[in-house]
């Protein structure tokens, strides 16, 4: 008889806390407004309704309770609703968060080319590099082509000489690519300064001179090999 009690018991308790989780899951869902239901409180209180239904469905298996009760099939049910509930919600927040984040992305890039205007932005070789003799100068142009009436050029300096204008770099969509010679053989170890401009003036070949044209540009140190 005292085993037959502690189960009467026991199911009292499952169905007081199945009871309590029921009552939760009514008021949410009589939450219809967008800030309701994507609420970080709403996560919180499914989590304690999915806990409670745990609890009970684990106080049913205790007590012996047949599964196909009518107490253990609403536990089932419930508790099935409210982890599909917590499923659609974690999908819903991972996709407002990409959304953010593709956005930030978006934002940040924008930002970045509306500071530097339309610098073209030299990509390869990095800042810093150690170079060879002749090698290949590459990068962006941030607005994706070259403005009307404007002219790319790729010019190198090496210390204490002037800047001297190197082949004209083939230009593409999006991006830009040329050749350009890093000193003579003699050079190894001195450091140069390659820049990329974008300027409305007309360089000829053999170009030189102490100052960069005026223009947008973008320079980098490098060091010959």
């Amino acid at each position: 008889m005292s085993e037959i009690k502690h189960s009467a018991q026991q199911l009292r308790q499952a169905e007081v806390e199945f009871q309590l989780a029921t009552r939760h899951s009514t008021r949410l869902d009589q939450e219809r407004a967008p800030w309701q239901t994507l609420a970080l409180r709403r996560f919180a209180v499914l989590c304690g309704i999915h806990s409670l239904l745990r609890d009970a469905a684990r106080i049913c298996d205790d007590a012996g309770a047949d599964p196909q009760s009518p107490l253990a099939a609403a536990i089932r049910r419930l508790h099935d609703r409210t982890r599909r509930q917590l499923r659609n919600l974690l999908i819903t927040y991972s996709l407002i968060a990409a959304l953010v984040l593709a956005l930030a992305v978006i934002l940040g890039r924008e930002l970045f080319i509306m500071s530097i205007g339309d610098s073209p932005i030299i990509m390869e070789p990095r800042a810093g590099a150690a170079v060879d003799m002749t090698i290949s100068v590459s990068g962006s142009s941030p607005g994706g082509s070259l403005p009307p009436r404007s002219h790319l050029y790729v010019l190198v300096k090496p210390q204490g000489l002037d800047y001297w204008l190197q082949p004209p770099p083939e230009v593409t969509i999006g991006g830009w690519r040329g050749e350009a010679g890093i000193g003579q053989e003699g050079d190894r170890g001195l450091p140069f300064h390659i820049c990329a401009i974008l300027t409305r003036m007309v360089l000829q070949e053999g170009w030189h001179d102490a100052n960069l044209p005026p223009g947008d540009t973008h320079c980098i140190d490098v060091t010959r090999k």
